[in-house]
């Protein structure tokens, strides 16, 4: 709650596009940019490495959602897949 509030107020402040908490123009491809950065961040520190992560953009795209539900839900396929990918290169000894 205390993350979605922070998320709320950061977001409000700097643009006007936002009603409550959505965001009437969020951009996915930025939104997902910044997911792979935390995940990679996160993969490096527990893992001392991370898989590259290529991302096939749209720029154009935008919508109305919520930012900070796009970030979780991407995040956390991320770091599942880049475990997984960790993992399986450490088993067969092959390089990211």
């Amino acid at each position: 709650m205390y993350i979605c509030i922070y998320v709320y107020i950061w977001f409000a402040r700097r643009r006007s596009d936002f009603i409550g908490m959505i965001d009437n123009k969020v951009s996915p491809s930025c939104v997902v940019n910044r997911a792979i950065e935390d995940a990679t961040f996160m993969c490096e520190r527990k893992y001392g490495e991370a898989p590259e992560v290529i991302l096939i953009q749209n720029q154009g795209s935008t919508f109305s959602y919520v930012p900070a539900h796009i970030h979780y839900i991407m995040l956390e396929l991320l770091k599942n897949a880049m475990r997984a990918t960790v993992e399986v290169s450490e088993r067969s000894e092959q390089a990211l």
